[in-house]
């Protein structure tokens, strides 16, 4: 996919206009393709499980530009329910609460045939240790639903739910995860600090690279 293939909505440059683009795509009845230009510090409100920020509908997104788009409140930033979304901004950060704040979900979570498609950005500083879900501090993915990353980096993330959760502090992947390029470090958790594999995931990596994460880089 690539950007003439999408109906491009004004710049994003506050909250306001985030939550105007975001309302537009979850009405949007003729399923077409739409990209999001992020321009500066943009604070979005935390999504709670099951709460879509797309809506329901089976579109594909992009989003490009630079600066910051980050929670304001607990939260996952983003939540898919079937669609695509592809991240292609090398100058765009996507953020959690940050350092000595604690999360209640995934920065990013793919479900229901969802994917997720990091091809330049960063991905960073969320902490979860709470929640319905309670794995994957950067990326959750779901049963049936995939990510892919080409690009990019996943660090400063943390998943350090105890009992049967806390696992995949940059990935947790119940899906499939195709790796081709990238860099995954800087991330913790109480297993697989990089990349935690379920018993019903995959994970390929063909390039890119997972090191530096604690305790561990890939667990499968």
């Amino acid at each position: 996919m690539t950007a003439g293939e999408f109906s491009v909505h004004p710049v994003v440059k506050n909250t306001t206009d985030w939550n105007n683009i975001i309302r537009s795509i979850s009405n949007d009845r003729q399923y077409k393709g739409h990209q999001i230009i992020i321009d500066g510090d943009v604070a979005v409100q935390g999504t709670s499980y099951n709460s879509w920020t797309f809506g329901r509908n089976a579109i594909s997104i992009l989003i490009t530009g630079s600066g910051r788009l980050r929670l304001s409140n607990p939260g996952a930033l983003i939540t898919l329910n079937g669609q695509t979304l592809v991240i292609d901004a090398p100058a765009l950060a996507l953020e959690g609460l940050g350092s000595g704040r604690n999360n209640n979900q995934p920065l990013f979570v793919v479900e229901n045939r969802g994917k997720l498609d990091l091809r330049n950005g960063t991905i960073r500083g969320n902490s979860i240790q709470g929640g319905n879900i309670g794995n994957g501090g950067g990326v959750f993915v779901g049963n049936q639903s995939s990510f892919v990353m080409s690009g990019g980096t996943i660090t400063g993330n943390a998943a350090a739910r105890s009992g049967n959760a806390g696992n995949g502090g940059g990935v947790y992947v119940q899906g499939n995860f195709t790796m081709t390029g990238g860099t995954i470090t800087g991330n913790t958790a109480n297993q697989g600090g990089g990349v935690y594999v379920s018993s019903s995931g995959t994970f390929s990596r063909n390039n890119g690279t997972v090191t530096g994460n604690n305790p561990d880089n890939i667990y499968q």
